[in-house]
């Protein structure tokens, strides 16, 4: 092969596949990455496009603009449209070989509005990974062009080397956020591959039987030396049951159907930023080890609560310190002393008759404006748990929020308020449960109880957000199980004040406040549930031997533990209890040691036990639970936290240690699962605000979602929609977008949208027969784990809760922090594109797009029109990528934007900025670069 007389062949290959591109002549899809399943097995990932979608003011529901390029799926999915050549391994030589088998995953990516079908636009644009099996191993070191029959418009020939160290693999998944020195470090090595079946690779499932004893390296970054060498082990085959559930989850209850293999670095103590590097497969994405390595997520998941906050202004600063507006603080607000514990009605059904004012402050869910303190009281009651767990870990301006009311000049520093941060967000619904339940004293409304409920529901499909939204608010009735939780609440945030130093003044007057809440509510025959939550947080505080006396009378130890939002009142109740230190004032420790040795027990048979066999060792999933709202997506461990805390067995501490590994990038999808965090975070929650909010509205950028979301992510069927999955926001309609099917029940109503369930095409050859139609499973060839599609629009797919999702997401992340430290700056990657692109390229040029790059930067990718040309690992040659300008779609005299976006080492991306744009225009000649004819494959 001859190369480009501008540049050296080693410094062209440099760390990454370079892309030198030969466009189709009609538009299809983009090729976005080629990369390594295993040294036999290339990845081929096609994207179908673009939606810029609705902004502020918009009808989200039809405004959307979508540049739509499908993928031949007939043509895709033939081996004969694919030809490896190799001018330095004669396996392949100059004529090359073809692949000799082929495995299609796909599903959809992102989704349309309602009424998409009404236009004639597709309903989802979808991700495509093409699986091929090649004839003969590649070689290390070696040089490949892959050629494409014009199945891509943006790229015909691609040449790489096989560098294990310098190419990514889907095979290998990591914690992306990292791991501390001393505890377990582990990745991951599976794959499904779809309608994949083919010699050893049964049923979707990639074997790794020949790589047993591989060699694995953990590679420090950037300066690639090799610091730590171990071996792969098999982990747990694809038939092993991760669930006692018998349906959703597929064949031999398997959440990934596929064997897992795993590389254990665990002895290796050193600290940076590394990957791990598997012979013969490829390299993980980069991941840091420290002491501290857990504040990044801590931060961004206290981020996400702060900014469900309602009323206030917000300062979003991993957005340019963009402001969140705050709204309702002057919508009118009524209070209905005969509703309860459900959502308002419609705005005809409010009674008008009972106006209620300096009632604010509660917190949002989803695309929703309204609070529930039924539920919503979890999340102080999780903060504060993980505070008295390790109090010396929490200083004032750990996180640093910023707010403000509407019409307010002056910010509220929460850095600097004296208390640390973690408090101030615990202290947020706490005083407004204390001052909706005085305001209803003063105003003639109340009698000494907290209301369950208050505000509105969501907006809707016209754009509206909650601060665009006029509509009435309403507050329900005083509820006597939710004044005993306030109790509860008042007196643990005292102990916490009285912990962090605060004046005795103040302690004090939050344990009277929890007094008189808790008299109230036994009084009005409150639930022994929640008054159990009351009396053990009074205890806490207070050492008073009745409040313990009324805990022992209500608690049950034989409870079920196993709920699927993980935690309720008895359970925080229980939590407080158990962590009591032995001097606690006339502490019955018989009580004391029983409760601890069930807590201890439930955790062990439900969480830890399960979770430490399975492949991926998702501890934060209990054995039966339904594959429903959060089950992969949220790393529920506090009772693995708190057995921890009172008995020391190292599996619970290692429980957590792994529920944080599979959230945070070591599951199947090496998908973070939260947004804003990680080189894969999660993307598309349904969050109304953040749709109007971040609008870039730009061909390469989806508009990105607030920071700190953690959604519900996957759900086993259809939801509150029904079966009939015509509506966007069914599970179904995401789910009918996935290759291979998903099962669904007969009878599903389609509507002429998405491809029908029954139909052959989607059924492969290898799938069980009893496994289709109305029989009694619910038996999916697609992977549990995999089932998250990122369709904002879905319910029970991308809505998230603070109770059932970021509660326990940040209590997570805060109880794996180890040492205090005050918040730095959410610092992005900076690029500028290089003078070397000058205002005209020639169209006979073989043409270098570079940047001049901060230090932080790992990756860059570059667009023409939002049209992917190619990325570059490379930082010695300036993150080169050689462009043949000839071979795209563009005419002589047409004007292109070319655009770079860039990536950290912890996978933090650019913003759009003019200095990483820059419009041409394509004139004829060969322009100051090598010619095309220079250049042969």
């Amino acid at each position: 092969m001859a190369t480009p007389t501008s540049a050296p062949l080693g410094r062209i290959l440099g760390c990454s596949l370079l892309f030198i591109l030969s466009a189709a002549a009609l538009p299809a899809a983009d090729l976005l990455r080629i990369s390594p399943v295993t040294d036999r097995i290339l990845l081929l990932e096609f994207g179908e496009g673009h939606i810029r979608y609705a902004g502020l003011g918009e009808n989200w529901q039809t405004a959307n603009r979508i540049d739509h390029r499908p993928l031949d799926l007939e043509r895709a999915t033939d081996p004969a449209h694919y030809t490896l050549t190799s001018p330095n391994d004669s396996a392949f030589g100059e004529n090359g070989e073809t692949p000799v088998h082929l495995g299609r995953k796909s599903k959809g990516h992102l989704f349309h509005d309602l009424y998409a079908y009404n236009r004639g636009d597709p309903d989802y644009l979808s991700r495509h990974s093409i699986y091929l099996q090649l004839p003969h191993p590649l070689r290390s070191g070696k040089t490949y062009t892959l050629h494409l029959d014009n199945l891509a418009s943006n790229s015909n020939h691609w040449l790489f080397t096989f560098d294990e160290a310098a190419l990514r693999s889907e095979t290998i998944h990591v914690n992306q956020v990292g791991f501390r020195p001393a505890g377990p470090k582990i990745a991951y090595l599976s794959q499904f591959m779809g309608d994949f079946h083919h010699g050893p690779h049964q049923n979707g499932g990639l074997d790794l039987s020949d790589y047993e004893g591989a060699a694995f390296r953990l590679v420090r970054m950037p300066d690639g030396e090799e610091v730590f060498q171990g071996t792969l082990a098999p982990q747990q085959p694809k038939t092993a049951a991760d669930s006692a559930h018998a349906t959703d989850f597929g064949p031999h209850r398997n959440f990934s159907n596929a064997d897992v293999w795993e590389a254990d670095f665990s002895a290796f103590t050193g600290e940076g930023v590394f990957r791990v590097v598997v012979d013969r497969m490829g390299a993980s994405f980069p991941f840091r080890i420290g002491a501290n390595v857990y504040r990044e997520a801590y931060v961004t998941a206290m981020r996400g609560i702060f900014l469900q906050r309602s009323g206030i202004h917000r300062e979003v600063r991993e957005y340019n310190d963009l402001v969140y507006p705050g709204g309702h603080r002057a919508n009118a607000m009524y209070y209905q002393p005969n509703r309860m514990r459900v959502e308002s009605g419609p705005q005809d059904q409010i009674d008008r008759s009972r106006p209620v004012t300096d009632i604010w402050g509660w917190y949002h869910d989803a695309g929703d404006w309204d609070g529930y303190q039924h539920s919503h009281w979890s999340v102080p009651a999780a903060l504060l748990l993980a505070y008295h767990l390790g109090p010396e870990k929490f200083v004032d301006g750990g996180v640093g929020n910023r707010w403000k009311h509407p019409g307010d000049a002056a910010w509220v520093e929460e850095a600097g308020s004296g208390r640390p941060d973690i408090l101030d967000e615990a202290a947020w619904l706490i005083e407004f449960m204390r001052r909706a339940r005085q305001a209803l004293i003063a105003q003639g409304h109340g009698t000494g109880g907290v209301p369950a409920y208050v505000g509105i529901d969501g907006g809707g499909p016209t754009g509206t957000t909650s601060w665009t939204d006029t509509r009435d608010l309403v507050l329900h009735r005083e509820d006597p199980g939710v004044t005993g939780i306030y109790a509860g609440l008042a007196a643990t945030f005292a102990k916490a004040l009285e912990t962090a130093g605060r004046p005795t003044a103040e302690v004090d007057d939050w344990i009277a406040e929890a007094e008189a809440a808790y008299t109230w509510a036994k009084a009005n025959d409150g639930p022994s549930e929640e008054l159990e939550y009351g009396a053990a947080g009074l205890y806490f505080a207070t050492g008073d031997p009745s409040y313990q006396s009324d805990y022992l009378g209500w608690r049950n130890l034989g409870m079920s533990w196993d709920t699927w939002a993980a935690t309720g009142s008895r359970h925080h109740a229980a939590f407080l209890y158990a962590i009591l230190p032995p001097d606690h004032d006339h502490l019955d420790t018989e009580a004391q040691t029983a409760q601890r040795q069930r807590l201890a027990e439930e955790a062990r048979n439900l969480w830890v036990n399960p979770g430490l066999q399975r492949g991926f060792r998702a501890t934060h999933i209990s054995s039966f639970q339904r594959n429903f709202l959060g089950i992969f997506s949220t790393p529920r461990t506090m009772m693995a936290a708190v057995a921890h805390h009172v008995n020391g067995e190292e599996d619970f501490a290692r429980a957590v240690q792994f529920a944080a590994d599979y959230t945070l990038g070591g599951n199947p999808m090496s998908q973070v699962w939260m947004t804003g965090l990680g080189w894969r975070a999660e993307e598309q929650p349904f969050h109304l605000d953040s749709w109007a909010l971040l609008d870039l509205d730009h061909p390469v950028y989806v508009n990105p979602i607030l920071p700190g979301i953690t959604p519900y992510g996957s759900h086993f069927t259809f939801d509150w929609f029904g079966e009939n999955y015509q509506h966007s926001g069914s599970e179904d309609f995401s789910r009918s977008s996935a290759h291979p099917v998903i099962w669904r029940k007969t009878g599903s109503s389609h509507g002429g949208r998405g491809p029908a369930w029954q139909n052959p095409a989607q059924i492969p050859d290898w799938a069980p027969s009893d496994s289709v139609g109305d029989g009694p499973k619910n038996e999916t060839w697609f992977p549990a784990a995999e089932q998250r599609f990122q369709n904002r629009y879905s319910i029970a797919g991308s809505e998230f809760t603070m109770h059932q999702n970021l509660a326990h997401t940040a209590f997570t992340y805060a109880h794996l922090m180890t040492a205090p430290e005050v918040f730095s700056s959410y610092d992005r990657p900076q690029i500028t594109l290089d003078g070397i692109l000058g205002e005209h390229v020639g169209r006979q040029a073989l043409q270098p797009l570079r940047v001049e790059a901060s230090d932080d930067v790992a990756e860059v990718r570059y667009y023409r029109d939002g049209r992917f040309i190619g990325s570059s690992a490379d930082r010695e040659d300036r993150f080169a990528v050689y462009w043949r300008v000839a071979d795209h779609p563009v005419e002589t005299g047409a004007t292109v934007r070319i655009t770079a976006t860039a990536r950290a080492w912890n996978g933090r991306p650019t913003l759009p900025t003019e200095a990483a744009e820059r419009t041409v225009t394509i004139v004829d000649g060969e322009g100051a670069f090598t010619p095309l004819e220079s250049f042969e494959f």
